[in-house]
């Protein structure tokens, strides 16, 4: 970040930016270039009419680039500024992304996946494609995002029923005990296809037997 002449070159999210007289100021939104020197612009004048000193006598004394690690960067597309028509699709595929990503890290820990979850909930019918592309996957990180797949609204019953026999054909066994405790959630027709599924799993483990046992309790 540098500020030369009241003119900004750039400005995210997160950086910090020394102005004169109040160091370490940080922004907190994205703010359009255009915009941000317009404001700074103003900002330095007034500073150095204070000071007694020209603009550019101040900024070059105090001239300085702050750099941000790019895995702390926050997420650069908020919804709430007028300016960016933001992607509410994209953006939840940023959320999941950088969720797994972490996970995986060595020190990672499921409330990464947790976070995600609440945030998609948040989201909406928009975070649909990418709760569909997770189930497909067939991932183990499936698990965090099964009661967002189930709750979800203005979907279909056919794409949710396509969705949710991907997620009972998943490998891990995590995802399928899991997807079989929120069974109880689903429209009763529903609920039979997808225990049906869960029941049919090639993979002989606790959670077959759970299904097996669900689905003779469905039927009796």
């Amino acid at each position: 970040m540098s500020v030369d002449g009241g003119t900004a070159l750039s400005a995210s999210a997160g950086d910090v930016v020394d102005f004169p007289n109040s160091p370490g100021v940080v922004i907190d939104w994205i703010v359009p270039k255009n915009m941000l020197s317009s404001a700074m612009g103003v900002f330095l004048g007034f500073a150095g009419s204070i000071g007694g000193e020209s603009p550019s006598a101040s900024t070059t004394n105090s001239r300085e680039q702050v750099k941000v690690p790019a895995d702390t960067r926050p997420v650069e597309f908020p919804l709430e500024y007028p300016r960016y028509e933001v992607s509410r699709n994209r953006l939840a595929r940023q959320i999941v992304s950088e969720a797994i990503r972490r996970y995986r890290q060595p020190d990672g820990y499921e409330g990464y996946l947790v976070e995600a979850a609440w945030q998609l909930e948040q989201i909406g019918k928009d975070a649909w494609p990418i709760l569909a592309e997770i189930a497909r996957a067939r991932i183990p990180e499936c698990e965090y995002f099964l009661a967002d797949m189930i709750r979800a609204e203005g979907v279909s019953l056919t794409e949710q029923l396509s969705v949710l026999r991907a997620a009972a054909r998943n490998p891990d066994a995590n995802v399928r005990s899991r997807l079989l405790e929120l069974a109880s959630e689903l429209p009763l027709d529903l609920k039979h296809k997808i225990v049906s599924v869960l029941a049919s799993h090639q993979t002989q483990d606790d959670a077959l037997d759970r299904a097996r046992d669900y689905q003779h309790q469905l039927v009796s």
